[in-house]
């Protein structure tokens, strides 16, 4: 698992992972929550609840800054899911769904963020 402490003190780690600097990450970060905030979760099965919302196991990509590096790496260097798992700590399964869910609001907070935007093209 990434040390996400260090990874968000060093703004060179933080440059090489995800592409960004700190402060277009705490920027396109707060653009990120909001759209991850209003989009809704999708279920896997049809079936009615037997739990309310939030009851079962805990997410390993607790928090947006997690979700924000993940995708942002995965976006940079295209791993396959086995190294994106292992990296982040996660079943390839899991590291699948978590690109899927946070991949459409990444990419709606780069359009919204020009600093993103910016720091992409150099890609």
């Amino acid at each position: 698992m990434l040390n996400l402490e260090r990874l968000l003190r060093d703004d060179r780690l933080l440059r090489a992972l995800t592409g960004l600097n700190r402060k277009a990450f705490e920027e396109l970060k707060l653009v990120f929550e909001r759209e991850l905030l209003e989009e809704e979760v999708p279920r896997r099965s049809q079936e009615q609840r037997r739990r309310a919302k939030g009851a079962g196991r805990k997410a390993r990509l607790e928090t947006v800054e997690l979700k924000l590096i993940y995708i942002l790496f995965y976006f940079k260097c295209y791993p396959t899911f086995d190294l994106a798992g292992i990296l982040f700590d996660l079943d390839r399964s899991q590291a699948n769904r978590w690109m899927h869910r946070c991949g459409s609001s990444a990419s709606q907070s780069c359009a919204s963020a020009t600093i993103c935007a910016n720091a992409l093209q150099k890609y």
